[in-house]
């Protein structure tokens, strides 16, 4: 009993040093913002953006989480693949106050249902098109 109470108080404290440390990625991003808003942030591929617009669609998207309602350290699955909008969105959910859930797209559909349950993220955010 003892052993678990001590892992559970580890693993917070590792949780709240992560939501500090990314609460900081995000504060250094938004000064870089302010610096520089025109110059390029990110390259991939044949894809780009700025500072300034990488920063308008992250807070977009971070006042649509709000809108849904989203609980506030809660966890944003992220079914996306690698690319410059997926930056955006997970400065988004950081902006939020929540914490990001990145599931790779090979993975099998069994285990990204095994992550997704074990996860008990609220959200899903996925460029993909369901099936049936």
């Amino acid at each position: 009993m003892y052993l678990l109470q001590a892992r559970r108080s580890q693993q917070s404290l590792v949780w709240k040093s992560l939501l500090k440390f990314m609460k900081n990625v995000v504060s250094l991003f938004e000064k870089q913002v302010a610096k520089y808003p025109d110059k390029i942030a990110i390259e991939y591929k044949n894809s780009n953006i700025t500072y300034l617009k990488l920063n308008e669609e992250s807070n977009k998207f971070a006042d649509h989480l709000l809108d849904l309602n989203v609980e506030r350290d809660g966890t944003v699955a992220l079914f996306l693949s690698r690319s410059v909008g997926m930056i955006s969105t997970i400065f988004g959910v950081e902006k939020a106050g929540c914490a990001y859930l990145p599931i790779n797209t090979n993975n099998p559909i069994n285990r990204i249902m095994d992550i997704l349950n074990d996860s008990k993220s609220g959200i899903l955010v996925t460029e993909h098109l369901a099936t049936t």
